[in-house]
């Protein structure tokens, strides 16, 4: 059997899960119509060539089609899957009773499969042409145009494991979506989660920002603001002096500069801090 999970690691993830449901849905039509076709088979005798025709052209387009999908074309080989199943169904309801056919049993099914690989669009786009396909097969025997009109086997034992049929691909169907939306919970949980402990982590940064600008603003500007007075007292204590008139200038140039130097941390420091908020802001309205 094909590897399921052959798509390359850097495919995109929804591309990867679409095509895995894709080709699990083909194996599991191609089981149990084969198991039902063949238990069949022994029940109507007459019938196998039809059975044969069915199962021939089944796997013909299933194996290409789940080719196609591992290489990565997964929209495509969904239309035509899906297209090929509804074509089938008619076709052979055509000849094997029309909407009274044993086919039509899984119509609502084989539509059910365009929502867990293409989309909500799609599943309207199937169902419209699943009803109107249908509308078709019993206008036909409405007016008698029909070349068969009951459905080919009249055993309560056919009609059972067409039943049974329906049902298995029903279930099968309900237990993979399930499986997917407990997949998308998971990891819509995994996504809260790892955002709650960034949030976390920024709301720390922010904290130690917010400390270390009022470090900068408080305690370090502190002592060169006392320079500077100094500096004036000096000068102003004794203008005179030769060594205050080189040094004082000088000092309280540098103390200027490093004052300049402290409030360019303090705008650069409080900026990355309000950029933070915003960020922090924006990822609380996500969530």
């Amino acid at each position: 059997m094909l590897n399921v999970n052959s798509l390359s690691k850097d495919a995109d993830p929804e591309l990867g899960r679409k095509s895995s449901i894709l080709i699990k849905i083909i194996w599991s039509i191609l089981l149990v119509i084969n198991v039902s076709f063949i238990v069949n088979m022994f029940l109507q005798p007459e019938h196998v060539p039809r059975y044969l025709i069915i199962l021939l052209l089944l796997w013909a387009v299933s194996i290409p089609l789940i080719v196609s999908t591992k290489k990565g074309h997964v929209s495509l080989s969904a239309y035509l899957y899906i297209s090929f199943l509804l074509l089938m169904i008619f076709g052979f309801g055509w000849t094997g009773g029309g909407i009274k056919s044993h086919g039509s049993k899984i119509l609502p099914i084989v539509v059910l499969f365009a929502g867990l690989t293409l989309g909500r669009k799609e599943i309207w786009l199937f169902g419209i042409a699943a009803s109107l396909g249908g509308l078709a097969l019993a206008l036909a025997d409405y007016y008698d145009v029909l070349p068969v009109k009951e459905a080919l086997g009249q055993s309560p034992m056919t009609f059972w494991i067409y039943s049974v049929t329906a049902i298995f691909l029903l279930c099968y169907l309900e237990n993979m979506s399930v499986e997917e939306l407990r997949k998308s919970l998971r990891q819509a949980q995994e996504e809260l989660s790892l955002r709650k402990e960034s949030e976390r982590v920024l709301e720390e940064k922010n904290k130690r920002l917010t400390e270390i600008a009022f470090l900068q603003s408080h305690v370090v500007r502190r002592p060169v603001a006392n320079i500077l007075g100094l500096s004036n007292l000096f000068n102003l204590d004794n203008p005179g002096d030769r060594v205050n008139a080189e040094v004082i200038p000088r000092l309280a140039v540098s103390a200027k500069e490093l004052d300049e130097v402290i409030r360019e941390i303090i705008s650069r420091t409080e900026d990355i801090d309000s950029r933070s908020k915003e960020d922090h802001g924006i990822s609380e309205e996500r969530v």
